[in-house]
C-alpha cells in the first residue's frame, strides 16, 4: 500500500512539472500569435466599407431602418 502511494505521489509531481511545462509553452504560443496577429484597432461597428449579405446584421433595424427613412418615390 505504501508503495503505491509513494508511486502515485512521484506520477503526480512528474504530471504536473510535464503540466506547467506546456502550460508555459503555450501561453509563449499565443503570446507570439497576438504579436503577429494583431487585432485591429478601433471599433469593428464604425467600418463602413464592409456590407453584410442579410439585413440588420451590421446595424440594428439594417436597411429597414433606412427604408422608414427615404421617402417612397413615386
Amino acid at each position: 500500500m505504501v508503495r503505491a502511494l509513494v508511486a502515485m505521489f512521484v506520477c503526480w509531481f512528474i504530471g504536473m512539472l510535464v503540466g506547467s511545462l506546456a502550460q508555459h509553452a503555450v501561453d509563449g504560443e499565443i503570446e507570439k500569435y497576438k504579436q503577429r496577429r494583431p487585432l485591429p484597432s478601433g471599433n469593428p461597428d464604425d467600418d463602413e466599407d464592409e456590407e453584410s449579405d442579410e439585413p440588420g446584421e451590421s446595424e440594428p433595424g439594417g436597411s429597414e431602418q433606412q427604408a422608414a427613412v427615404k421617402p417612397a418615390e413615386t
